[in-house]
């Protein structure tokens, strides 16, 4: 089964994870504050600094970068 880490589950992260859970991969993805995340469906949040495990178990990783505090970089 392929395993995909997004790390960042932001606007383009969770879409690719969306993508993946749909077309039956399993996702795992990261988030600044997990308890505010909403995962997508099919996907789970873990958090960052204990994403470890979920990277090593992935046969894929997507690593997305945030905007900046003023929404550009």
């Amino acid at each position: 089964m392929s395993r995909l880490v997004v790390a960042g589950l932001g606007y383009c992260g969770s879409a690719v994870a969306r993508q993946a859970a749909a077309a039956g991969w399993a996702v795992q993805g990261t988030a600044r504050d997990p308890a505010r995340a909403a995962a997508p469906a099919g996907a789970a949040v873990v958090p960052f600094d204990a994403a470890g495990p979920a990277i090593a178990a992935a046969t894929h990783l997507l690593v997305t970068a945030a905007p900046g505090e003023a929404g550009t970089r």
